[in-house]
């Protein structure tokens, strides 16, 4: 069994030196690829960019889209929301679902919010919402105007006609009024 194995890797190592051709092996020059004597400078025209430089940087583009600062957003924000009642004879007032009281921090109305809102005074007319901040001499402040007219806010289907009395008041006898 081993002559068999000595055998079979002595035939095999001779096929292989055969089959083996020198000059294919060597490396020439032309086949290594480039090297520093077939390396030419190439001339670059004045005010071209350089082969051999970064990328050329796309130009900016300008947004259309309206870029919002959190300030911006969260005014939008407060000033949409109704003011929905005056609680404690004017001590409190809840815009929407939000209780705002005087000298209490206003919660967060965005995600991640770094603004941060203090509720400086409440008259019976308006809100005034300042911002806290170390760096401004004067104050960022926004007013919240309190409307508490009452509105129609939606109208019953079927009332197409406005103007037109569909109903008419309904009154109850007198004998029954002073029972």
């Amino acid at each position: 069994m081993k002559a068999f194995i000595t055998i079979t890797i002595g035939l095999t190592s001779v096929v292989a030196l055969a089959q083996e051709n020198p000059a294919e092996n060597s490396a020439r020059a032309d086949s290594v690829g480039d090297l520093p004597t077939g390396r030419a400078g190439i001339t670059v025209e004045r005010g071209a960019p350089s082969p051999y430089g970064l990328p050329k940087q796309k130009a900016k583009v300008q947004s259309t889209k309206k870029q919002y600062s959190q300030e911006d957003q969260i005014r939008e924000i407060l000033l949409n929301l109704p003011v929905t009642g005056v609680i404690g004879n004017g001590k409190k007032v809840l815009l929407h679902n939000i209780t705002l009281e005087e000298g209490e921090i206003v919660e967060n109305v965005l995600v991640k919010q770094t603004e941060v809102l203090l509720v400086k005074e409440i008259t019976p007319e308006k809100v005034i919402i300042e911002w806290i901040e170390q760096t401004r001499r004067t104050p960022r402040t926004m007013e919240i105007p309190i409307d508490m007219t009452p509105r129609v806010e939606a109208i019953v289907p079927g009332q197409l006609d406005v103007n037109r009395k569909i109903m008419g008041i309904v009154r109850l006898p007198e004998s029954e009024e002073e029972q």
